[in-house]
């Protein structure tokens, strides 16, 4: 049989493990954030002494708080605009345009007279690639969707549903490669 004491002792023994995986967990996805908590959590560790349960316990706790509500460190410099490429590979004919319709006002709010035109400056009959490169500001969640107009002013929209995108904030140039949704 375990007494009292041993049993909270193999408790906190297991929240020091658990700690300790929590420690190696962050410093392995942030490997930057060498020094923010190693001291302390070693410490946590090397107390084990049945004696300074409580200590340890009230330590350990803390610990876990502090590890499981830090704000992720990250590993890169923000950046004030992002440039984005799109990429669209559509076979058209002369005369016809694809074009960038979205959700922002960068891409027209969703009105196909002010969407974007995309060049067709690199279009060969086996790589039917139209592309723009916008500016954007990190963080702005927006929906788009490709559209192709002839010359006529007919507007034929690519198939639903729309393309979602979040511009990263780490980032100084994405693109990105799409193919026309049928």
């Amino acid at each position: 049989m375990v007494c009292r004491k041993c049993s909270i002792h193999l408790h906190l023994s297991l929240v020091v493990d658990f700690v300790a995986l929590l420690h190696h967990l962050h410093h392995l996805y942030q490997p930057q954030a060498v020094s923010c908590c190693t001291s302390d959590v070693n410490e946590y560790l090397l107390i084990r002494d049945k004696d300074k349960a409580s200590t340890t316990s009230a330590k350990a706790s803390t610990t876990l708080a502090t590890l499981l509500t830090k704000t992720p460190a990250t590993s890169c410099a923000s950046v004030t605009s992002v440039a984005i490429t799109f990429n669209e590979l559509e076979i058209t004919t002369y005369g016809q345009t694809i074009k960038l319709a979205g959700s922002i006002s960068q891409l027209g709010s969703w009105n196909t007279a002010n969407a974007v035109a995309l060049s067709a400056a690199k279009y060969t009959s086996s790589n039917p690639l139209w592309f723009v490169t916008l500016q954007l500001a990190p963080g702005t969640v927006f929906q788009y969707k490709f559209i192709n107009v002839a010359s006529s002013g007919t507007v034929t929209y690519e198939a639903d549903p729309n393309h979602t995108y979040t511009v990263p904030s780490c980032t100084a140039t994405v693109t990105i490669n799409n193919t026309w949704q049928t």
